[in-house]
């Protein structure tokens, strides 16, 4: 089944979504251990940053929320969260392969076409075939050990007027709320070609922007 992403204005933005991980994601290959990074730094060396206890958070956390949000029929906040792990992915010098292969079937779900793209080159594979489509794989599993967090969800205002929401750690910095918030496709809408003049961060309880 494909998934056609929409906001609340009811038009799409799975092009949207796609322009931003064929930009993001298409360098990602590189560094996925046994793809291309291994040549840099070694399998061992790819195993070790992965099984350093926030990197397996920040991956288990994105499989559970997306998964709660796809549950929920929350389709924006896990297109969202799909961009933070993507900004979080791009800071890495190597990318573990469960990993890589955790996240391609969870994004196959918002842009089904450069999945199903990153997931045959990723395998290998010298030509298509349906049985090996991301879209036929089971969705990947996450670790209870490694999602335990304050998590908290806040409203997003703007200009006074409740306008979104987001859900954060309750220790995240206010550059990461920010970033999450400004990530945010109902944000975006509002503010899209807009100065903004001031952000007001009350720490777990509410995001203000002033246009």
């Amino acid at each position: 089944m494909i998934f056609s992403i929409h906001d609340e204005s009811g038009e799409s933005s799975e092009n949207d979504i796609s322009d931003y991980m064929i930009s993001n994601l298409k360098d990602g290959l590189a560094r996925v251990d046994g793809v291309g990074g291994v040549e840099l730094f070694g399998a061992e060396y790819a195993m070790r940053i992965w099984l350093d206890p926030k990197k397996l958070k920040s991956y288990n956390l994105m499989v559970k929320n997306i998964s709660e949000m796809i549950e929920n029929l929350k389709m924006n906040t896990g297109v969202s969260e799909i961009m933070v792990f993507v900004k979080h992915l791009q800071k890495e010098s190597e990318i573990g392969r469960d990993v890589w292969d955790g996240f391609l079937r969870v994004l196959s779900v918002f842009t089904p076409f450069v999945a199903e793209d990153l997931w045959q080159e990723f395998k290998s594979f010298s030509e298509w075939k349906p049985e090996n489509s991301v879209h036929l794989q089971k969705w990947p599993e996450f670790d209870e050990r490694y999602t335990h967090s304050n998590m908290v969800t806040i409203p997003i205002q703007i200009n006074g007027k409740v306008r979104s929401e987001v859900e954060i750690d309750i220790n995240d910095s206010e550059d990461t709320v920010k970033e999450k918030v400004l990530l945010d496709g109902r944000v975006k809408q509002h503010t899209t070609g807009k100065e903004i003049k001031k952000i007001i961060y009350i720490k777990g309880k509410i995001f203000n922007i002033v246009l």
